[in-house]
């Protein structure tokens, strides 16, 4: 089903209270593939068949309710009740798209895979994008379901390790780092880096709090070249993520637009998140809200880039930091809203921020000092730009620093709560 909708805002929230999964839901997973289309003038969203996958593998407590606002949403209405019985939030390589002076008048298309848990009873799916914080309808329709109208895929069944064993929690939080640009006689070196990843990320306090709240698995997705392709080199190779550098003509950033196939390959996995090992040693990465991190193995900077994303995907954490000339960096200049990432702020509406965890008498903006105090403040974050963040060092911020600074840590241990433990 095709869904085209024009830059008009449609204003619609409703907030049902609490439910338990199974009064709703079965115990398995619809999968909803989408191709985003369009520019900043019209935005085509098409759904795919529908799949089912045998087992629910997200959150299965807050159902009706979202920690962050994202930059699009997907809910989940039951058609008897009226009422929302599941929500998430989301981000897009479309979403990023949009902000970008190419979609005056460029098309650029990707794929969004998002699972929800399998209604039992008629219902109804709405998405909405955010723009400008203001809610605009992207997708509805109406489903009453029967197995003969959902595809029910082959497990793949990739080979997988346990990483990390959630112990404390009837809703645990799943990980998948899946192997990208790697060959099977490369796997070894895939593991160790796996597991390296597992060990730095419950370095950084945030996540080691909460160390049993997570599954982690190593999957052993094969791709049939070694190494990852790259839009700036004209060099392409054939992986199972079809991952590339040069993502919107930033040289560094390395994500992929081509999700169905990689979720076809990892049915049978027990997962929500996902962490994604690219076979390279050149610098760069990419986290993308809700859908995927994904980082280079063998450059130095390994350790701190893959939790970094890790910040964008898992937790809804933005940059803290913006280079000269830079796509985003142009973009966050004319940002004329509050951010809902929860690490940055134009001050529009900074009561929702950290401004409650400031000193008294506090400056604003805060000065930078040469010893980086670890003070909490309202720091700028680009040149003649008005965005402003929390501290002066954070692994949102620096490869220098060693933590998530006290805003990052708070909105990760948030969403790990808002994940695990009904409200």
């Amino acid at each position: 089903m095709k869904f085209i909708f024009t830059a008009i805002s449609i204003l619609y929230f409703g907030i049902a209270l609490g439910q338990n999964f199974e009064e709703y839901f079965y115990n398995k997973s619809l999968r909803f593939d989408f191709v985003f289309e369009g520019n900043k003038k019209q935005t085509q969203v098409t759904l795919q068949p529908l799949v089912q996958t045998d087992q629910w593998h997200g959150r299965t407590v807050n159902l009706n309710q979202n920690n962050l606002q994202g930059d699009a949403q997907i809910n989940v209405i039951d058609i008897k009740s009226k009422k929302i019985i599941y929500t998430q939030s989301f981000s897009s390589l479309y979403m990023e798209w949009l902000t970008l002076k190419q979609a005056d008048s460029q098309v650029f298309k990707t794929e969004q895979v998002l699972y929800i848990p399998y209604p039992k009873n008629k219902f109804k799916v709405e998405m909405y994008f955010f723009n400008n914080n203001k809610p605009q309808k992207a997708y509805e329709q109406v489903f009453n379901l029967v197995e003969k109208n959902v595809t029910t895929l082959p497990k793949a069944n990739p080979a997988f390790t346990v990483l990390n064993k959630a112990t404390n929690t009837k809703s645990p939080i799943n990980v998948a780092i899946v192997a990208e640009g790697f060959k099977n006689n490369e796997m070894d070196t895939f593991t160790k880096y796996a597991q390296k990843t597992v060990a730095v990320l419950f370095k950084h306090q945030a996540f080691a709090k909460h160390k049993d709240a997570f599954n982690i698995y190593a999957v052993y997705t094969e791709s049939k070249d070694s190494g990852v392709s790259s839009l700036t080199t004209n060099e392409y190779k054939n992986t199972v993520a079809q991952s590339s550098f040069g993502t919107f003509n930033s040289e560094r950033y390395l994500t992929t637009s081509k999700l169905f196939h990689l979720h076809d390959q990892l049915t049978g996995i027990h997962y929500d998140h996902l962490i994604i090992i690219a076979n390279t040693d050149v610098y760069g990465g990419g986290g993308i809200y809700n859908a995927y991190t994904l980082t280079s193995t063998f450059d130095k900077t390994f350790d701190q880039v893959v939790v970094h994303e890790f910040g964008h995907s898992f937790a809804g954490l933005g940059d803290e930091y913006f280079y000269e000339n830079d796509v985003f960096s142009d973009a966050a200049k004319h940002n004329q809203v509050e951010p809902w990432v929860k690490n940055n702020t134009t001050l529009v509406d900074f009561d929702s921020k950290w401004k409650s965890k400031l000193e008294e008498n506090t400056p604003i903006p805060t000065p930078y000092t040469n010893d980086k105090t670890d003070r909490v403040g309202v720091y700028l974050g680009i040149e003649n730009g008005k965005v402003y963040i929390p501290h002066q060092d954070c692994r949102m911020h620096t490869n220098t620093a060693t933590q998530f600074c006290s805003v990052c840590s708070d909105a990760i241990e948030e969403l790990i709560l808002h994940y695990t433990q009904q409200k």
